[in-house]
């Protein structure tokens, strides 16, 4: 997916000297430092734009974040991060030997699904994530030990959006990988899907809106 290229059945596209470890081993360190830098960047900037240039904007009551706890949300997401890139690369190893839907090549579907195929994209992931995060307010076992470390901060800020616990970050993001595997998606839309899908997470964090 990364390089572009389809994948061979008998082999892998990376390398037909690549082990599955490696491959498993590569998949993790782009997901684990694209994610570190997707991170950094784009809290950093929204934090700045909300938070500082334009605090008494959108807070005219004022409001105080005490820097314990931007540390304490930027120790849980470098924790978790890298966790969930590993729970995340069993799944794209499936994309990348070939067992998902993922097409690298328009003509497959035609332009006409490819436009399409990210409203599909929409209503399915959308509908399983509503169910999952019920799940995890109203089971109280998995609020408990699973999902209330992300509601230890009460003011939210966009270094928030990837504080979770490990398994609570993977399973919000399950969805997005299972879509694949009931729908055809081209490449280059899956991974797109996936970056706006981290952009979106950081905005609904950041306490920006149109209003």
């Amino acid at each position: 997916l990364i390089l572009g290229v389809e994948p061979n059945p008998a082999n892998t596209p990376l390398s037909f000297d690549y082990s599955v470890w490696r491959q498993a081993a590569l998949i993790w360190s782009l997901i684990t430092f694209g994610g570190y830098i997707v991170y950094f960047i784009f809290c950093t900037l929204s934090y700045l734009w909300t938070f500082k240039l334009y605090k008494n904007y959108y807070f005219p009551q004022g409001l105080v974040v005490p820097w314990s706890q931007l540390g304490s949300e930027i120790f849980l997401s470098c924790w978790s991060i890298p966790i969930m890139g590993l729970l995340t690369v069993p799944l794209e190893l499936l994309v990348l030997y070939g067992y998902t839907n993922v097409y690298f090549n328009v003509s497959d579907y035609g332009m006409a699904y490819m436009f399409v195929s990210p409203v599909l994209f929409l209503i399915f992931t959308d509908s399983l994530i509503y169910w999952i995060h019920r799940g995890l307010h109203d089971i109280p076992w998995l609020y408990n030990n699973i999902h209330k470390p992300h509601h230890t901060f009460k003011e939210v800020t966009p270094f928030s959006a990837l504080s979770f616990h490990p398994v609570d970050g993977w399973a919000q993001g399950l969805p997005y990988h299972l879509f694949v595997m009931v729908f055809p998606f081209h490449s280059y839309m899956y991974f797109g899907a996936l970056l706006v899908v981290n952009m979106w997470t950081i905005n609904i964090h950041d306490r920006w809106s149109l209003d």
